[in-house]
């Protein structure tokens, strides 16, 4: 009896996925070698896999599958780590309560940038938890926004050097993009996330 291979990891999933649509007409071959320079560590299915995976989703994008809302159970296929899920769930909990989303994308960063970046928000902060929330998912929302120009723009890592520059780095820039979605309220008090808007 045949024995199934590693499973395909859902990053992967939508890299191929992502890259069909970037260029409607890559062959499974050409997808594969650009999954293994993105992902020199990982499992990499093979041609006639990357061509079942395209058939399986051809009515669905990249875009449409990180924008899927977050669950707990959503963490197994996009490699978040359980030790952030009280973190998401606080987040996910503020956010529809305003009718927002936390995506599968915004839960990734969200997961990527507390290690480095939430010690440094509880100082800012003053250990007030309610706006150390509020910064990391406004610094996760803008590398999101990274992530996705870079996916349109079909390069390979997004360019996220002015933000780390204002995040990690506390230099000074003008963002210049709409930011009314990117608040919510805790009781009476409404605090914009958007705070970045420096001289």
């Amino acid at each position: 009896m045949a024995t199934r291979g590693p499973k395909t990891t859902e990053n992967i999933k939508r890299e191929i996925l992502r890259l069909k649509k970037i260029n409607p007409e890559i062959t499974a071959k050409e997808i594969q070698q650009k999954l293994k320079r993105k992902f020199e560590d990982s499992f990499i299915p093979k041609e006639r896999a990357i061509a079942y995976i395209i058939q399986k989703n051809k009515d669905k994008t990249t875009f449409d599958l990180f924008d899927d809302p977050w669950t707990v159970g959503s963490c197994i296929e996009a490699d978040i780590s359980g030790d952030i899920i009280p973190i998401l769930t606080s987040i996910q909990q503020k956010l529809q309560q305003e009718n927002k989303l936390l995506t599968i994308r915004l839960a990734r960063w969200i997961a990527k940038l507390y290690p480095s970046l939430y010690p440094i928000l509880s100082k800012e902060c003053h250990n007030d938890q309610f706006r150390k929330e509020s910064r990391l998912f406004e610094c996760a929302y803008l590398y999101s926004i990274s992530e996705q120009e870079a996916e349109i723009d079909d390069i390979l890592y997004p360019n996220t050097s002015v933000l780390d520059d204002v995040y990690f780095n506390k230099k000074k820039y003008f963002f210049d993009m709409p930011t009314s979605h990117l608040s919510f309220k805790n009781g009476r008090n409404s605090i914009n996330l958007f705070t970045m808007k420096c001289q």
